[in-house]
């Protein structure tokens, strides 16, 4: 017998659907043996996760995405941790300080093109995550 995994899953942390909870009940749903948090430009939900796949019997592998600029464009990397490294939240907010400053850019080009969208219901769609360009997508919609 094989065990599944899933080593790529966002939570409301950055632009998942569900809380880190909801991830790790839904993955036992699902008989999933092992995931990984891998938030965007957070571990903000890591904690939460690996509490709850205690509780469930799942092995929830610390992780975060984090994207990259080269020349050919963006390069997205998953970092994978044994355990949560002392301070990588920390080391983590220059990225999540030039994400908060690109998202007002893009609604402010986007009101240029003529969507009538505030910065303010994209808070809203993130809740307590990271806002990202899905939070800002499902505003368009």
């Amino acid at each position: 017998m094989s065990a599944k995994a899933d080593l790529h899953i966002h939570t409301k942390a950055s632009d998942g659907e569900y809380s880190p909870e909801e991830v790790v009940s839904l993955a036992k749903t699902a008989k999933l043996k092992v995931i990984a948090i891998t938030d965007h430009d957070t571990t903000a939900g890591v904690n939460e996760a690996i509490h709850a796949g205690k509780q469930h019997d799942i092995l929830v592998i610390p992780g975060v995405e984090i994207s990259a600029m080269f020349e050919q464009g963006t390069l997205h990397i998953l970092g994978y941790f044994k355990d949560m490294p002392d301070g990588f939240e920390q080391d983590l907010k220059g990225l999540q300080t030039a994400r908060d400053e690109r998202n007002p850019k893009i609604v402010s080009k986007l009101n240029e093109m003529g969507f009538n969208i505030t910065m303010k219901e994209v808070e809203d769609v993130a809740g307590q995550g990271q806002v990202g360009r899905p939070h800002i997508a499902k505003v368009l919609v």
